[in-house]
């Protein structure tokens, strides 16, 4: 390169150019995307946590209760969870959600574990655990959950009831009525090596008697009219349980005279005499032609309603033919009295003009014929 010469011919050095030091100005881009990467990150990391699908709490809270249980193996309770987002209730919110857990399952099972309301049952397992409930809440969109547990224990089982069968009878005057006891733990295994003792009740003892005190059975029988409550009772681990039966005693089974009328599309039965007390509830009423028998048991039906009433208790399948049962009471007072009636109906045939038919009313309770007749169609 040529050096420049000015006018007194002496050459001139070139101009130095000053250049920023080494690596300065790219430097400091790169810090400044370095930063601007950085604060995106951040950003999206922000982002990330509040559209989360499952959240911390929250202002989600939840109570259980009871918060401690405490149970003999076999037995049951209930538990329910309160559950509060901002301190409003959303108990029957939608966007709330229950899930029931026992941590340890071989302690027992719960009936309904996505309900908020659940029952426990404690299975033959004695032991301590937890019964928990995670309740979850959808807030626009972002999940939030939290655990809230009952303190659980299980011990062995104890002595849960004796029940007599039947639950209640009607007596006649000198029957035999058979009792039967039976002992229950709280498993539901019958405990067939306890002592069982019979008393009675409602009448005098020279008006009753006993085959015996104590057992598993018992024959009762009564010479007086009344009600006695016949009462067993056992002890087991230092347990005490007990059950009672009213029975009703009466000096003979209530009975009826019927008469019949023909109706074009059936028989009519008028109530002309009734001794003794009788409920329609306490009816069977039995049709029958020899091969084919139908059966009705009455229930009260509105005919103790205050006024007249007509109840239909059904059809029944009679061979070929559909019968229907229609009981009327005058006065609407449940009892069977002069003057009401039965009738049966049918559809598809009539009763065989050439064919015998029986009619017969059973006293339920005690399984008497209240009457029987019969009729040729």
């Amino acid at each position: 390169m040529e050096q420049d010469k000015g006018s007194s011919g002496v050459e001139k050095e070139a101009p130095v150019t000053a250049r920023p030091p080494a690596g300065s100005k790219g430097d400091l881009k790169l810090v400044v995307i370095a930063i601007a990467v950085i604060a995106v990150l951040l950003v999206a990391v922000v982002a990330v946590s509040m559209t989360s699908d499952e959240d911390e709490a929250g202002d989600l809270d939840a109570t259980v209760s009871p918060e401690e249980v405490v149970l003999d193996a076999g037995e049951s309770t209930g538990l329910h969870v309160n559950a509060t987002w901002d301190g409003e209730s959303i108990d029957d919110s939608e966007n709330a959600s229950f899930s029931w857990y026992v941590d340890d399952a071989s302690l027992g099972t719960i009936d309904d574990p996505g309900a908020r309301t659940v029952t426990f049952t404690a299975s033959s397992t004695v032991g301590v655990g937890l019964i928990g409930c995670t309740v979850e809440y959808n807030d626009s969109g972002t999940l939030y959950h939290l655990d809230v547990t009952a303190d659980l224990t299980v011990h062995p089982e104890s002595f849960a009831s004796v029940t007599i069968t039947p639950g209640e009878a009607t007596l006649v005057f000198d029957r035999v009525l058979f009792l039967n006891a039976t002992a229950l733990d709280t498993l539901g295994t019958s405990l067939t090596n306890l002592t069982v003792s019979w008393t009675v009740e409602g009448l005098p003892a020279a008006n009753y008697t006993l085959n015996t005190t104590t057992g598993y059975s018992v024959n009762f029988t009564a010479n007086a009219t009344g009600t006695a409550w016949v009462n067993a009772s056992a002890t087991y681990k230092g347990v005490t349980k007990s059950d009672s039966v009213a029975v009703k005693v009466i000096e003979s089974a209530p009975t009826m005279d019927i008469s019949r009328t023909r109706l074009p599309d059936g028989i009519n039965w008028t109530c002309d005499v009734v001794t003794g007390e009788l409920y329609w509830d306490e009816i069977d009423v039995i049709l029958s032609n020899g091969t084919d028998t139908v059966t009705w048991s009455l229930t009260m039906g509105g005919l103790n309603g205050g006024t007249l009433n007509t109840t239909q208790f059904g059809v029944m399948t009679f061979g070929t033919m559909l019968v229907y049962l229609n009981v009327t009471d005058m006065t609407g007072n449940g009892s069977v009295d002069v003057g009401d009636f039965f009738t049966f109906t049918t559809s598809v045939e009539k009763f065989n003009p050439g064919k015998s038919y029986e009619v017969t009313l059973v006293y339920r309770p005690t399984g008497d014929t209240i009457v029987q007749t019969t009729f040729v169609g």
